[in-house]
Parts: structure tokens; sequence; C-alpha cells
């Protein structure tokens, strides 16, 4: 199964894919093709420490194309830190700025709104 590989780096397609966003116009189906394979994408970190959400959000990725999909497949990594920044997901959606940081922002604290009392 293509979309388990993990290469030397850690990284699995789900990570290359946030990484590179090879396929901007059809981005949201490639997020959904990968997770529908392998699920648990969402919540593996590469040697780096970085899950595929957090990519997405360093890569400003919008969230109606594919960041909310990688969030509600394992809501448990809106309570984790960024490897670099050491703010949690929400936190360095507003951060990174952009057009889509406030939207971002917004639906990362709906999602898991008691991520704020872990502060």
């Amino acid at each position: 199964r293509y979309a388990e590989a993990v290469d030397r780096h850690g990284n699995t397609p789900l990570h290359l894919l946030v990484e590179r966003r090879p396929y901007r116009l059809k981005e949201l189906e490639a997020v959904q093709c990968i997770l529908k394979a392998y699920p648990a994408a969402a919540s593996m970190r590469n040697h780096d420490g970085f899950e595929p959400l957090l990519l997405a959000i360093h890569n400003k990725i919008p969230w109606q194309n594919g960041l909310g999909e990688i969030a509600q497949a394992d809501t448990s990594v809106c309570t984790r830190h960024d490897a670099t920044t050491g703010l949690y997901p929400f936190q360095l959606a507003a951060s990174v700025g952009g057009p889509d940081a406030l939207n971002t922002t917004f639906h990362l604290l709906s999602l898991l709104p008691e991520v704020i009392q872990y502060q």
C-alpha cells in the first residue's frame, strides 16, 4: 500500500502532498484519497517532529482545500505543539497569516475548543 509508505525522513505521502502541494487544483481530492487509504497518516510525525496538519498550516493550505480533512481525521493532532515554534495548531494558523488564516484559526478552535485550556 503506497499510502502507508514512509521515506527516509519519516514522511508519508500525506506529508509530501501538503509540503510540496503538487496538485493545488485537486488538493482536497488528493488529501481525501490518501486519508481514505490510510487514515493513520493524519497523526504520524516525520523525523523532524511534524504531523501533516502542521505542515499544511505552515504551507497555508486553506481549510476547505484539505487542511480540515486532516484535522478531522484525528482531532488529537490539534492538541500537539509545533516542533519549531511550540505553538498549538490554532496559534500557528493565526501566526502564519495569509488570506485564510482567520478562517483556519476559527475552524481549528471550533473543532476542539478545549485546546485553549491546555496552555
